[in-house]
C-alpha cells in the first residue's frame, strides 16, 4: 500500500496555489487552484506533458519560486511571506534536488563536488559514509568527464543526500540516461525512500515510471487531472520502456 503519514497531518501541503506568469490579457496560469497533500515518506511521480506545470510545483515546493495565491505548508509551516533568506535557510535544511543533467562541477572530482556541498552545511564527514552506502567508493576520485552518466547522477543523487533531507525532489533525473542507467537510478531512489523514509516526489514525461509510486499525479494545463494512490508498487527492476 502507498504510505500515508498517520499523525500530525501531511508533511505537504497546497491549497488552492496558483502560479501566474504575465499580466492582463497576457496571463499564463503554469499553475491553477491546486489543492495537494503528501504524506511522510511517500514516493509521489508526477506525470504530464511539457507545459502541465510539472517544474513549477517542484519549484514551489523548494521554495525557489513562490505563488501567486494560495497556501503551501511544509513540516506545519508556511511559506508564504518567508523572505530570501528564510527560504534560502529551508532549502537548506528540508530540500535535496535531483536534476536532470547532473550539474557536476567538471573541475572537481566526485567527492570533491559532494564534499563542497557538505562543507557549506558543516556535514563534510558524511561523504566517506555516504559513498559507501551508495556504492560510489571506486568513483570518488574520478572526474565527471571520467564517469557515465548513471554514474554521474549517482554522484547528484549523493550531493543531494549529503545534507540529510526530508524531502528529495527529481526533475525528470532518468530523462538523460539510457534504459539500465535509468533503471538503476530508479532503484536507488525507491531504496534511499524506503530505508530512509525520505519523502520523494519525482516528475518526468515517462508515464512506465509512474507504476512504481506510492502514488501518481498528473497535471494537465496547470490543474490536478488525477491523483491516485497504487495500491501495489512495481519494483523498478521490473519496469520497462
Amino acid at each position: 500500500m502507498g504510505r500515508q503519514k498517520t499523525d500530525g497531518g501531511p508533511l505537504i501541503r497546497l491549497q488552492d496555489v496558483a502560479k501566474v506568469y504575465g499580466t492582463g490579457a497576457a496571463n499564463v496560469f503554469a499553475l491553477d487552484r491546486i489543492n495537494l497533500d503528501i504524506a511522510q515518506g511517500e514516493f509521489v511521480v508526477v506525470l504530464g506533458p511539457s507545459g502541465s506545470g510539472k517544474s513549477t510545483l517542484l519549484n514551489l515546493i523548494g521554495g525557489i519560486d513562490t505563488p501567486s495565491s494560495g497556501s503551501i505548508v511544509v513540516k506545519g509551516n508556511e511559506l508564504n511571506g518567508l523572505s530570501e533568506q528564510q527560504r534560502t535557510g529551508y532549502r537548506k535544511k528540508n530540500i535535496g534536488y535531483i536534476f536532470q543533467y547532473f550539474n557536476l562541477l567538471p573541475s572537481l572530482t566526485a567527492r570533491e563536488n559532494v564534499d563542497l556541498v557538505a562543507s557549506l552545511l558543516g556535514r563534510s564527514k558524511r561523504t566517506p559514509a555516504l559513498f559507501r552506502e551508495l556504492g560510489l567508493e571506486n568513483l570518488a576520485e574520478r572526474f565527471p568527464g571520467q564517469l557515465s552518466g548513471g554514474e554521474q547522477q549517482r554522484v547528484g543523487i549523493a550531493r543531494a543526500l549529503v545534507k540529510d533531507p526530508a524531502i528529495l525532489l527529481c526533475d525528470e533525473p532518468t530523462g538523460s540516461l539510457d534504459y539500465e542507467n535509468g533503471q538503476s537510478v530508479l532503484e536507488l531512489l525507491r531504496l534511499i525512500n524506503t530505508r530512509k523514509g525520505t519523502t520523494t516526489i519525482l516528475v518526468t514525461h515517462n508515464t512506465v515510471i509512474g507504476n512504481m509510486a506510492d502514488r501518481v499525479i498528473r497535471l494537465g494545463s496547470g490543474r490536478v487531472a488525477e491523483n491516485s494512490v497504487n495500491s501495489s508498487p512495481c519494483p523498478p527492476c521490473e519496469l520497462r520502456w
